[in-house]
Order: C-alpha cells, then structure tokens, then sequence
C-alpha cells in the first residue's frame, strides 16, 4: 500500500486466524496439581540447512495444573515445564531432563494438541555455608548450581537455579 503525504485509507481490515492449541495438565510427584507452572513452548525452524528450535510461547498452569498454549502455527514443538516453587525439578516433554532428548510434539492446521501432560519429580536440596578462610562466613553474594549433561558433542552445564546468600 502506498499513501501520499497526508492521504487515509478507511476500513482496511484484517481477519487474524486463533492459531493452534496445546494443552494438559502438570501434577507433582505425588499426583496433586501443581499451580503456576512455567508451560514454555519451542517451534522446529529450517534455515538455510540447519534444523533448530526457538521459543515461542509460554503459558502457566492455573489451580487445577491445567494449561494451554494458544496462537501456535502447524509445526513441530518441544515443550518444557518449569516450577518456581524450589520442589520440584524442570522436564521436558515426555518426561526427559534434557533439551535435546525431548519428545517433538506435532501440531497440524485446525487440531488442537491435548494431553502433553507432565509429572514433575521432587528435587533433591544443596545447602551450606560460603566462607573465606582469612575473613570468615561471606555474605551479599550469590550460589549458582548447574548439572552436569553428556551430549554427543561432550559435556554441558545446565543451569538448575540460583539463590542469595544474606
């Protein structure tokens, strides 16, 4: 569309599609509901050879666990569940720990995904003191903890969270 200095065009409308859905429900270990949880939302691209996945959406859980991603396009999706609660430890879909052994999701035109369902597992707790040998306990500092990863290029640290030491 071209405009000259000063011209209008009225009613230019468009009609936007909703998009693809993909929904569940995310319990804790012992089956309960699990409440704000991160729902983040990965789609498959192809440039120019290479096959990689970007973010694209998020969604968090409501009081009953469930969840729906919306405004989604036909593609192929991973999906990861994150809970801020300090319990419970992130997945992927279908119950892996790592990005790369995640099960792809395929979402096709007017069919909404339903059931990628996630059952966090309760984390394990580090604790402790930092101190330095000539000044004693060290405070107004942070702790950061990753895991360890084996992947076929070798390995990686993920990073798990971080606290502050007061």
């Amino acid at each position: 569309i071209h405009l000259a200095d000063g011209q209008v065009i009225d009613n230019l409308n468009a009609e936007l599609d909703d998009g693809e859905t993909i929904s569940g429900t995310v319990t804790g270990a012992n089956s309960e509901p699990l409440e704000g949880v991160t729902v983040d939302v990965y789609r498959q691209f192809e440039e120019e050879g290479d096959v990689y996945f970007d973010w694209v959406s998020e969604a968090f859980t409501n009081q009953d666990g469930d969840y729906t991603v919306a405004g989604l396009s036909a593609g192929e999706y991973r999906v990861k569940f994150t809970s801020a609660d300090g319990i419970h430890v992130k997945e992927y879909w279908n119950n892996k720990t790592v990005f790369e052994d995640a099960s792809s999701i395929v979402v096709s035109q007017d069919v909404p995904v339903t059931g990628i369902d996630a059952q966090l597992a309760v984390g394990g707790a580090i604790t402790g003191n930092v101190t330095s040998e000539s000044a004693g306990p060290i405070t107004d500092t942070w702790v950061s903890v990753y895991s360890k990863v084996d992947t076929d290029e070798g390995v990686e640290w993920d990073y798990l969270t971080d606290t502050e030491v007061q």
